[in-house]
């Protein structure tokens, strides 16, 4: 693959990563708003839009699920010689999300360990969401201090003239 059509797929998987989780922090984040807007409602309308809340922010794992999908894409895709990512995080990204199917099924079950807060619903899930999560950062960040370190040798190695270049 090409250095310019892999500099594309990064765009390309990284503006998806964003609005996906945008979309899903916004709806959610309206619908907590929404909630105790009118006190007057009765007591039922309030208990089934906060069980409506919990549900669209415990649910929204196919589109994390989408965006760890493009990362790892985006990672096998990389043909560098030094890639910024490992491909470990490729794996990490693909394996994780897969324990966040059993919570596809919560809100068939009201109570035990497949409701939405429930042990392997929710408990699961969390964890599966944290280890890539986590796993991103450790590798963005080293990425970082990596760009960051051989910037500055190179700035200071170039600054020094070509006879200190040996």
């Amino acid at each position: 693959m090409s250095s310019r059509k892999f500099e594309l797929t990064c765009i390309i998987a990284a503006v998806l990563s964003l609005v996906l989780a945008l979309t899903t922090l916004a709806a959610c984040g309206v619908l907590l708003a929404v909630i105790p807007y009118r006190l007057g409602r009765p007591a039922e309308t309030t208990q089934a839009l906060n069980d409506f809340f919990w549900f669209s922010f415990m649910l929204p794992w196919p589109t994390f699920m989408a965006q760890c999908y493009a990362l790892a894409y985006a990672i096998l895709q990389n043909t560098r010689s030094r890639p910024v990512f490992p491909k470990a995080a490729a794996y990490v990204n693909i394996i994780g999300p897969a324990f966040l199917i059993p919570s596809f099924g919560m809100h068939f079950v009201k109570d035990g360990p497949l409701a939405w807060n429930g042990a392997v619903t929710f408990w699961l899930a969390i964890v599966a969401f944290g280890v890539p999560v986590l796993s991103d950062i450790v590798c963005l960040t080293r990425a970082v201090m990596k760009e960051r370190s051989t910037t500055v040798t190179d700035v200071i190695t170039d600054s020094l003239g070509p006879e200190t270049k040996s």
